[in-house]
């Protein structure tokens, strides 16, 4: 039997939510320093984001062809899911570092030098 504390809680217990508390607390991160550990929740976040994104939008397609809903997220949250992961994966093996580029072009987005080149060629308001 494991010993408990004054209130009756299992001690063990207790020593696991504080150190579940210490780990998932972003701000104990940030104090130190940490920007591996800050950017790896920030993209495990973004995966998440889009793997409920895609959900959703297959949910209405699987309801549609009489497939059960879960199975119908699952698959397509799985699938966008791997696709980032993958081109992630793929842009840390060319040079052992991930950059904010690679990482907006692993989640859709475009990087710094096309973003640039569509800025200079929008023709602003006042001159049409």
């Amino acid at each position: 039997m494991r010993p408990r504390d004054s209130a009756g809680n299992d001690s063990h217990s207790r020593r696991c939510q504080i150190l579940l508390k210490e780990v998932c607390d972003v701000r104990h991160y940030e104090e130190r320093g940490s920007s591996i550990v800050k950017t790896f929740l920030s993209l495990l976040g973004r995966v998440g984001a889009v793997f409920g994104s895609s959900a959703l939008a297959a949910v209405a397609g699987g309801a549609v062809f009489g497939v059960e809903l879960w199975k119908s997220a699952a698959i397509a949250g799985v699938m966008a899911a791997a696709k980032v992961t993958e081109s992630l994966l793929k842009s840390y093996a060319d040079d052992g570092v991930l950059d904010k580029d690679e990482i907006s072009m692993a989640f859709g987005g475009e990087n710094s030098m096309t973003a640039a080149k569509k800025a200079r060629k929008r023709v602003p308001a006042s001159e049409v």
